[in-house]
């Protein structure tokens, strides 16, 4: 039977071949597995490194270099301005690097060196664990061209060698093995129903023989090896440092020393790395019932039938089975069955392995950067973090590729399911999300939820991005058809990797939306409050303001988001997806709104200059709220636009072409009427003065936020459009009329559009200077930290070597109370003189930055200090007045300690 034809629902279904072809879900889930284990292992045993290579106690070795620097690294966004903090927190972490990064890779090597071997040993393991013995085909001549003529439909070059199973009962099989020794075994349960029901023999044996054929028995073995891997190298060993913190300081076989805080800190830990171990035997389980499906596929193609088990029958699940098939190695019956009969539904994108996917990017980027951060690699001082942007893109671009591949060829193929490319990037952008709070590394931040609207927001815009991003991934693999490893292939790729890094990539900044809410757009919203109050020309000034100057603000690649915005028109008409005709008719409908654009603009500055103030019009506030309002003109004139091509059946790519043009034209009257100084013809056609309106940043660089903002009105107002005539349709009772599409020609059409884009790019990156800076913010204020930091600061010295030091301290007075009981004249003169010594070491230890705290530790110290000194005096000879007086020092010494053992973060 040939693979472009496959029997189901009742007669041929096209595409047979295509589902061997795509991507398939199995790898993906084996690429989710593989990432969550190895980002897992580097953050596990980062944190074993940074403690027990430097045997510092229970200190974290960040935490101690920002005790050392003086630099508290909190959440909150606030950036302490002394280079000198900053020189010396990198220069202690930088102490870490090599035997950090030696250990991570040592443990990661060792992970991937378990998974090798089990995965070579497993095939002898099963043969002798099993006591399996070869099938001797020289005793049945049938049995043997019976399978013979097997693996030739299975188009098998190298026939496997067939194993039986004397003991096993069951009517099943197995095939195992590696790639230069690949085998089959047969129980003999199944070798016994061949007299009885010979096609559901050979259905059973070649449904063995295509996971040979789909070549995932070395997926299957090596999932099983890198989990049994993961449990030893990983799993195991962080159990027990939860169980047990003392195994990784310098002492491990001290009892442990519980407390609310370590019992929080643990509890806190512990349900994160449950809900990551679920997550990894999910995946690992999820990656065997793929196999049995894309094999159940191939039987089905191979038999011509879309129920070759028909002769088994179906086993009583229990009530908890639908909940037990997420963990199952083996699918259930209603999946075989849509396997069987609708095998090209196996190529449509499943939310939960884009979910799996998600979360397991976002953990492996999350638990990478951690590594890299804590051995001292990555800082502000490189660009680590835009390499690791650039990795976080990549593998988000491929899941999205992926994804597209799969879900045009589902649709070429006769699925039927519109809404499965939006699905799989809403599923994708939720394991992003997930996948953060998720995180191990979380569990000792002071803040592992969202709980701040900007982070809501954040992620709000993500999940937008993300399903927008993929619906355009499987409109470009539609496209792009079977060219897809040609260059046309590359381009797509390209401009889906740039958009993936401009949209989605702000999520890996996502730690430091707070500080740029309250250091940047805090400050910035109110000067821009005064600016509207100050000009009043409409009720709307502040809204127009906020939305122009803080995309203005937060587009801080502005070269790539330009070009990346363009590339969702520019790619889908080098491809050919947009009809010649309907090129030409975008162009000239921009340049026509561009023009309707100039109308308003002259109607703006006319009815400014007879509505404000010359000295208004003159000030600062007035540019900027006149230069937003400029723009704001330029968006709605797109929105309007973008309904009216959509109400003509325009298409998305062809309104956000027509878009681009107009918002072209508006960006370069905008600049020319900042060269100008505000005036020249529109000036003279609205019989305003000079008044330099338009020397400001936003009018300078108007490319920086009017991409932005046409990209949104042109998609509001395709939506609108598409709306009104659907309801028109409805209402008149008319057909829908068939969007023909036809490839695009005409080369010097395509050369313009090209063109038009490389003007924008040209004209962002190098744009004219602005001669006065109205949108900067006064910088008053900013260098002070934020208040309500004591707590986290006082929880940074606690663990960066605070509490071992309040711990020596006590143990050294412990130390000296010995010489007293039975009471030692020279020794506890010795041990007095010792403490005092001791004292001064600890002074050399920064104090906590927290008053209270500080207050505390600095009282202790000179209360122990004090204490022994008299201590020493008195000892020898015998002092009784001394002796109290040192005795009453140590009390207050005492309560000092209690007062700060009570401090210790719960």
């Amino acid at each position: 039977m040939s693979e472009q034809t496959l029997a189901g629902d009742g007669g041929p279904l096209r595409g047979g071949a295509r589902l061997f072809s795509t991507p398939s879900g199995t790898r993906l889930r084996f690429a989710t597995l593989i990432g969550l284990a190895l980002g897992t292992t580097a953050l596990v045993h980062t944190n074993f490194a940074g403690l027990m290579l430097h045997r510092q106690g229970t200190s974290d070795p960040s935490a101690r270099c920002q005790v050392r620097s003086g630099l508290y690294l909190l959440r909150d966004g606030w950036s302490d301005p002394d280079e000198g903090k900053w020189q010396t927190y990198w220069g202690c972490m930088r102490h870490q690097t090599v035997p950090v990064l030696t250990w991570v890779l040592v443990a990661v090597l060792l992970l991937l060196l378990l998974a090798a071997v089990l995965h070579r040993v497993q095939p002898t393991w099963r043969v002798r664990r099993r006591r399996l013995a070869p099938l001797d085909l020289n005793a049945d001549a049938a049995l043997a061209e019976e399978l013979a003529a097997l693996v030739r439909r299975a188009e098998l070059t190298d026939p496997p060698t067939f194993l039986t199973d004397p003991l096993g009962h069951r009517t099943g099989g197995v095939a195992f093995g590696h790639r230069r020794r690949r085998l089959v075994c047969l129980d003999a349960g199944l070798l016994a129903l061949r007299g009885r029901d010979p096609e559901a023999f050979r259905a059973v044996v070649l449904h063995e023989l295509a996971h040979l054929r789909n070549r995932d028995v070395t997926v299957t073995h090596a999932t099983l090896a890198v989990w049994r891997a993961f449990l030893v190298v990983t799993l195991v060993p962080f159990a027990l440092t939860i169980v047990d913190p003392m195994l990784v300081t310098a002492t491990p076989l001290t009892l442990p020393r519980w407390s609310h805080y370590t019992l929080a800190f643990n509890a806190n830990t512990a349900w994160r790395i449950v809900a990551l171990v679920m997550l990894v035997y999910a995946s690992r389980a999820s990656v065997l019932r793929a196999r049995e499906l894309y094999a159940d596929a191939r039987v089905a193609l191979w038999t011509g039938t879309a129920d070759p088990y028909r002769g088994f029958t179906d086993q009583a699940r229990p009530r908890f089975w639908r909940w037990h098939t997420w963990w199952a190695n083996h699918p259930g019956r209603a999946a075989r069955t849509a396997a069987l009969q609708r095998p090209h539904s196996l190529l449509r994108p499943g939310v939960g392995e884009m979910l799996a996917a998600g979360i397991a990017v976002q953990i492996t980027w999350n638990h990478l950067w951690q590594t890299l951060v804590t051995a001292g690699v990555a800082n502000a001082e490189n660009s680590w973090h835009m390499v690791l942007r650039i990795a976080w893109s990549s593998a988000v671009a491929a899941l999205l590729g992926v994804s597209g591949l799969r879900y045009a060829e589902f649709r070429r193929a006769g699925g039927r399911a519109r809404g499965a490319a939006a699905l799989s990037g809403l599923a994708l952008g939720l394991g992003l999300v997930a996948g953060r709070f998720l995180d191990v590394a979380a569990a000792g931040r002071e803040r592992s939820l969202p709980v701040t609207w900007i982070g809501a927001a954040d992620a709000l815009l993500l999940l937008g991005c993300a399903t927008a991003v993929s619906c355009w991934a499987g409109y470009l693999a539609g496209l792009l058809g079977s060219r897809r490893r040609s260059r046309h292939g590359l381009l797509a790729a390209a401009a889906l990797l740039l958009l993936c890094y401009v949209l989605l990539g702000r999520w890996t900044e996502e730690d430091g939306a707070d500080g740029v809410l309250r250091y940047l757009l805090a400050p910035e919203s109110a000067q821009l409050r005064r600016y509207a109050a100050e000009v009043g020309w409409t009720t709307w000034d502040s809204g127009a303001v906020h939305a122009v100057v803080f995309a203005f603000i937060e587009d801080s690649d502005r070269v790539l988001m330009v070009a990346a915005l363009a590339a969702l028109w520019l790619v889908p008409l080098l491809l050919g997806g947009i009809p010649m005709p309907r090129v030409r008719a975008a162009l000239l409908a921009g340049l026509g709104a561009g023009a309707a654009w100039a109308v308003l603009d002259v109607a703006l500055r006319a009815a400014a200059h007879r509505s404000v103030a010359a000295g208004v019009r003159a000030g600062d506030a007035f540019a900027v709220v006149f230069s937003s309002w400029e723009i704001v003109g330029i968006a709605a004139v797109q929105l309007v636009l973008s309904v009216l091509l959509a109400r003509r059946r325009f298409g998305l790519p062809s309104t956000l072409l027509a878009c681009t043009v107009t918002g072209a034209v508006g960006a370069a009257g905008l600049v020319g009427l900042h060269l100008a100084d505000g005036c020249g013809l529109v000036g003279a056609l609205a019989r305003t003065t000079c008044t330099r309106t338009m020397d400001d940043a936003l009018a300078a660089r108007p490319l920086q936020v009017v991409p932005i903002l046409g990209t949104v009105a042109a998609l509001v107002g395709a939506a609108l459009g598409g709306g009104l005539r659907l309801l028109r349709e409805r209402t008149e009772g008319l057909a829908a009329v068939p969007d023909h599409r036809v490839a695009a020609g005409g080369r010097t059409v395509r050369v313009v559009a090209v063109a038009i884009v490389a003007a924008c790019v040209a004209s962002v990156a190098f744009p004219p200077a602005a001669t006065r800076d109205v949108l900067k913010v006064d910088e008053a204020g900013r260098s002070a930290p934020p208040p309500n930091r004591g707590e986290a600061v006082r929880a940074i010295w606690y663990v960066g070597g605070g509490w071992d030091r309040i711990l020596g301290v006590q143990r050294r007075m412990g130390w000296m109370f010995e010489a007293f009981q039975p009471f030692d004249p020279a020794m506890a003169q010795d041990r007095c003189t010792q403490l005092a010594s001791s004292v001064r070491d600890a002074r050399a230890f920064p104090a906590p930055p927290e008053a209270t705290s500080a207050e505390a530790w600095t009282g202790l110290l000179d209360s122990v200090e004090r204490g022994a000194e008299l201590c020493a005096k008195a000892a020898d000879p015998f002092d009784d007045s001394l002796m109290s007086e040192s005795a009453r020092s140590f009390k207050a010494a005492n309560a000092r300690m209690a007062e700060l053992v009570a401090m210790v973060p719960r």
